[in-house]
């Protein structure tokens, strides 16, 4: 994926998602890692005028909870018989949807303690 992917799912998808998580337009922060695709110039020009954006240090995977969330849906995916791109992708839209909403909610209520780990490690890994 590059940036002339990432950008038409945002334009395209991010409102609605907010809208199915109950999350009012604007009423939420977007944060992305710093991903060549995430930190393209029309892709920073487009957010600057229409989301607000939690910026993200560099390689900071401990203040991303989205890993977690990968990592689990890794290990979820392993679980499968997967012999194709098409079988791929159905597991991955079968298991995304079945996340729990509690895992979700842990991970946001977790920033707080990562954050604090994180400069207490003088911004080193941590066990996040």
């Amino acid at each position: 994926m590059d940036k002339h992917v990432y950008l038409p799912i945002l334009k395209e998808n991010l409102d609605a998602s907010a809208n199915k998580m109950g999350l009012p337009a604007g009423g939420f922060y977007f944060q992305h890692d710093n991903d060549p695709k995430h930190t393209a110039l029309d892709v920073k020009l487009w957010m600057l005028y229409n989301i607000t954006h939690l910026p993200t240090p560099p390689q900071s995977p401990d203040l991303n909870p989205i890993e977690n969330l990968w990592a689990y849906l890794e290990e979820k995916i392993r679980e499968h018989n997967i012999s194709s791109k098409t079988l791929l992708k159905q597991a991955l839209l079968q298991e995304w949807e079945k996340i729990p909403e509690e895992m979700c909610r842990i991970l946001v209520e977790s920033m707080p303690r990562r954050l604090t780990a994180v400069c207490n490690n003088n911004g080193y890994g941590t066990k996040y």
